[in-house]
């Protein structure tokens, strides 16, 4: 079915013309200076700016939520939490800061203990008692919600973490420069899968059910079974690294974004691209689902905010 798309700008509401597209622009907000993006329960979504702010809003309505204020440099990192009621967020200095959606402030974790460099990637466990974080200091921390220093810390010793994720039974899963992936459990390293071919992972991303897992890094897409513990495609495409990477809850779609300038979405049920999208972040590459799967959250080469319909499955 023809639907038509609406894109919200600063200055003005435009209608576009039908599209015949299984994934669709439906919204656009020019001037917001993306830096990171995270899916949250049905379709909202949490917006990081270059200017430090967070904006929750609404994929579908296209209603803003809320905007969380206090970081003063560039947001790259964000999380929700399983329940849909708190964000993680941390900036280009290493702060890390936790908030209510509704727009409160939670606390701010030490700096003092905390990442020495900026902030990669963030994830809340399953349990929601604790927080991981990834820096750019190769190190990842273990916090828990009620504040205070880290509770463990996971040195990468050259590993260079990028991204993290976590398994239905707790397990953490995170990508390295070095070796592919790792799998840490009680503070100890479990298992490690190699990715064939490949110089590591720039980024990874897991479902919520923790059974699939994709990461990206040389051009190439690389779909994981986390039950299998097994590599079970390679999604082949992109012209340059692919610097991050996005699954929905029913892990049946992804998304990559490369420095190609392209963001492009799969099919992870029969391995097949379903589009790509062009003019898109060469450089932030921000890409996330809203948790109901209907929408794709990502920037456009101006870093300006763009949200697009996707088939669910």
């Amino acid at each position: 079915m023809l639907t038509s798309t609406i894109i919200l700008t600063a200055a003005a509401v435009t209608t576009l013309a039908p599209q015949q597209s299984s994934v669709t622009l439906v919204r656009e907000v020019r001037g917001l200076r993306v830096a990171a993006v995270a899916g949250g329960p049905g379709s909202r979504f949490a917006v990081g700016t270059e200017q430090g702010s967070i904006r929750v809003s609404d994929a579908r309505t296209g209603q803003s939520v809320s905007t969380l204020t206090g970081h003063t440099l560039a947001v790259y990192a964000l999380a929700f939490s399983r329940d849909g009621r708190r964000i993680v967020s941390g900036d280009d200095l290493g702060r890390i800061s936790l908030w209510e959606v509704g727009g409160r402030k939670v606390l701010d974790f030490p700096r003092a203990k905390g990442h020495a460099r900026g902030i990669h990637a963030l994830a809340f466990t399953p349990n929601g008692r604790n927080i991981a974080s990834v820096g750019k200091d190769d190190k990842i921390l273990f916090w828990n919600v009620t504040g205070g220093n880290p509770i463990r810390e996971q040195l990468g010793n050259n590993a260079n973490f990028f991204g993290i994720g976590y398994t239905s039974s707790g397990a953490l899963i995170t990508g390295t420069l070095a070796d592919g992936l790792r799998i840490y459990s009680g503070g100890k390293q479990i298992a490690m899968w190699d990715i064939p071919g490949s110089e590591g992972a720039n980024n990874i991303a897991v479902n919520p059910a923790g059974r699939a897992l994709i990461a990206g890094r040389d051009g190439n897409v690389y779909v994981y079974s986390v039950p299998q513990r097994r590599m079970i495609g390679t999604l082949k495409g992109h012209e340059s690294w692919v610097m991050t990477v996005a699954i929905n809850n029913a892990g049946t779609i992804g998304a990559s974004a490369s420095v190609d300038g392209t963001v492009r979405v799969w099919n992870l049920t029969n391995m097949r691209q379903i589009a790509v999208l062009q003019n898109m972040s060469p450089v932030n590459c921000p890409v996330a689902f809203t948790g109901d799967g209907r929408y794709l959250i990502t920037a456009s080469s101006a870093d300006d905010l763009r949200v697009y319909s996707v088939p669910t499955r």
